[in-house]
């Protein structure tokens, strides 16, 4: 009985997925009362990536001699919140001093 209700709650779960205009075919060509709701949902995309993405943006903007590998964590750590998090903090501390040359 258990097992029945796991499984009916993950075919829900995943059927829940599907959006309801998405069975209503493609658009005809004067029909554009669902454009409002591909740009939302096309914005929606962007905006999470950009917040995915937040710590590697930071590491660039400061210049961190370490962006790469906050990249790194990032692309492949970030989705646990522990990973975005550490990358984010490491995005953060100060960066090495440049070495710069002295003119003699």
């Amino acid at each position: 009985m258990i097992a029945y209700r796991l499984s009916s709650l993950v075919t829900l779960g995943v059927l829940g997925c599907v959006p309801a205009y998405a069975a209503t075919g493609p658009m005809s060509p004067g029909d554009y009362s669902d454009v409002g709701e591909y740009v939302g949902a096309i914005a929606l995309i962007l905006i999470a990536i950009f917040g995915y993405f937040l710590p590697w943006i930071v590491a660039n903007a400061r210049q961190h001699y370490n962006s790469g590998a906050i990249f790194v964590v990032n692309l492949f750590f970030g989705w646990s919140l522990i990973g975005w998090v550490v990358a984010l903090v490491w995005a953060m501390t100060k960066p090495a001093p440049s070495q710069q040359l002295n003119p003699a």
